[in-house]
């Protein structure tokens, strides 16, 4: 059965409530989501903070994709429960036209957490479309993984990377993760032997210790962590990854995968201090740990498909879509 076919049917008001949450958890199985087709539209979506950004859309409809502009924006100027039910109206929207073949986020900032909530878990796991973004949207991803069993893309903005340009092999990893076909990760730098396979979870650190007590709270036992962060000093990593740990979300993991820390550790010491910090919060699994992953806030941004199998073997890593 075609992916057209099988988003057909997901997609059909013939199918009941139950039918169609049986027939979800059926598709769960087939399909990580539905690949993004040739000259499909985008729609661009803000549940984080709106930005505006002509070279960010520009790049998507240079790419052959229309694009569907985000209506529902924040005001920006706090933050209300009224805005958070508008942008979930906006993005269940997408999926119950049918038009969107892909939603990719215009930027990171904050409030995901404050929508997720108001989302419509079977109407996401029915729909299936991939979704790319990163930094704030990590709340999103982990509640695309908890509620809807989804895999989505931890990858670049509209108004950050997709503005700014990406390298060829970022660019390339993009659009076969769209197509459904993960691509070859470049060897990264082994801070701790071993070989591991596991789902691949994670996302900005801030964001993932944020997570702990919410629906979206990050599943780590036996799963492979990727991490990544901006800004933060190297005291404010080691608390974050403190939390992570006391809340018993390093105990048992998998594997490692240690992203772009951009600005973090500011010279020699500060990047030291961060990998043993690092080091020390994942000791208790004794996984392996490879780091000088070109994915986070820094210059690479090479995409991630969150979901989907990773096996570690340092120095090397790869992603099987499940």
């Amino acid at each position: 059965m075609s992916a057209g076919c099988v988003r057909t049917l997901a997609r059909s008001p013939l199918l009941g409530n139950l039918r169609a949450t049986l027939f979800g958890i059926f598709v769960a199985l087939l399909i990580p989501y539905f690949p993004l087709a040739t000259g499909a539209p985008v729609a661009v979506i803000a549940p984080a903070a709106e930005a505006t950004s002509d070279a960010g859309i520009a790049f998507l409809e240079g790419a052959g994709h229309p694009v569907i502009r985000p209506m529902a924006v924040r005001g920006g100027h706090g933050w209300s429960r009224a805005e958070d039910v508008a942008l979930a109206r906006e993005l269940n929207g997408h999926l119950r036209d049918g038009r969107a073949g892909a939603l990719v986020c215009v930027r990171g900032g904050y409030g995901s957490g404050r929508v997720v909530d108001h989302l419509d878990p079977a109407l996401w796991a029915r729909a299936r479309l991939p979704l790319v973004g990163m930094s704030d949207i990590t709340a999103l991803h982990l509640w695309l993984q908890r509620q809807c069993n989804l895999q989505s893309i931890y990858g670049p903005v509209v108004a950050g990377g997709l503005a700014r340009g990406l390298v060829a092999e970022d660019e390339a990893a993009l659009w076969a993760l769209l197509a459904g076909a993960p691509p070859t990760y470049p060897a990264g730098e082994v801070w701790r032997p071993g070989r591991a396979t596991g789902v691949l979870t994670g996302g900005c650190l801030t964001l993932l210790t944020s997570s702990i007590g919410t629906t979206w709270e990050v599943e780590t036992a036996g799963r492979c962590l990727f991490i990544e962060e901006v800004n933060e000093p190297p005291y404010a990593v080691d608390r974050c990854l403190t939390q992570l740990g006391q809340a018993g979300k390093l105990d048992h993991l998998a594997g490692v995968l240690v992203g772009t820390f951009h600005h973090c550790g500011r010279d020699a010491e500060g990047a030291a201090t961060l990998r043993a910090s690092i080091l020390e919060a994942t000791a208790t699994s004794h996984c392996p740990v490879v780091a000088g992953v070109p994915c986070g806030h820094g210059d690479r941004q090479m995409a991630l498909p969150l979901g989907a199998e990773c096996t570690i073997d340092p120095p090397c890593y790869s992603m099987r879509l499940r």
